[in-house]
């Protein structure tokens, strides 16, 4: 994605430094710094969500709140990747979620589905406000 916000060493350290109390921070900050040694991209968050395992949810929404919202929509047809963004989310196709749905969502934003959304578990990995489209 063009002009995509680029994650920095600085805004990760932030994260260390604001929990400085908890060992699991520090696992967090270095972990982040092994997988991306110059930064990353938002939207390559979910490469360490193997890495950190029960960490990721906590530190992504940190994350979030550190960065600026964009204006530039994400677009997907379907959803079945985990998705960060600073931003909107727009869903073209229809998607089903339920007990073996293998993705998570965090976003600044909304969430727009324009085809069907069909939730069959209580176990909703988006964590986002939630609009239904107009058509």
């Amino acid at each position: 994605m063009e002009n995509e916000l680029i994650i920095t060493r600085d805004i990760v350290e932030k994260y260390e430094n604001k929990f400085i109390e908890n060992d699991d921070r520090k696992f967090v900050v270095d972990t982040f710094n092994e997988v991306f040694p110059h930064g990353a991209k938002i939207s390559e968050m979910p490469k360490l969500i193997p890495e950190l395992d029960d960490d990721y949810p906590d530190f992504v929404d940190w994350l979030l709140q550190q960065v600026p919202p964009t204006d530039t929509p994400v677009v997907v047809d379907t959803l079945q990747d985990s998705i960060v963004h600073n931003g909107d989310v727009i869903v073209k196709g229809d998607v089903i979620i339920d007990d073996n749905s293998e993705f998570s969502i965090y976003i600044k934003g909304k969430i727009k589905f324009e085809g069907k959304l069909e939730i069959n578990t209580n176990q909703i990995p988006i964590y986002v406000n939630i609009n239904k489209s107009d058509t």
